[in-house]
């Protein structure tokens, strides 16, 4: 398959493998990769994450290898909202191997919610108790 019909996508939320939305494009990915988004930091509303811009932190995911790219990016630009909820980025991620040039989705607007500051870099919905992760209402500090 040539390369210019695929597509380098980066996911750190419901999109990664075994999440809630990775039956949208499943059947087009062709590789995944653990990685890192560097200088961003994850945000989140009580539902689903987001990347935020942040120098000296990083979120990690996964970087998939996903085929009819045209059809694949169409699809996740309107599950993001892009461009009013996340807006698509392009920039290196880094895996063990190498880093990857790639797609990925940034928080546009944090007005848009309650989006609180993880302290975690890795997502987990299973875990929207545990300190650090997402939860609504404010944080406090554990005794």
């Amino acid at each position: 398959m040539s390369e210019e019909v695929c597509v380098w996508v980066f996911v750190y939320g419901t999109l990664k493998r075994g999440g809630v939305n990775h039956d949208l494009i499943g059947a087009h990915v062709l590789e995944a990769l653990s990685a890192r988004l560097p200088d961003h930091a994850l945000w989140c509303n009580g539902a689903y994450p987001g990347a935020r811009s942040e120098p000296d932190a990083f979120v990690e995911g996964e970087v998939l290898r996903l085929r009819d790219r045209g059809f694949v990016l169409s699809h996740l630009d309107r599950l993001e909202g892009h461009p009013l909820l996340y807006r698509r980025r392009e920039g290196l991620v880094q895996t063990e191997a190498q880093d990857i040039l790639a797609w990925f989705y940034v928080l546009n607007d944090l007005n848009s919610g309650s989006w609180r500051r993880l302290e975690s870099s890795l997502w987990r919905p299973r875990n929207l108790s545990v300190k650090g992760q997402c939860r609504r209402g404010p944080v406090r500090p554990q005794a």
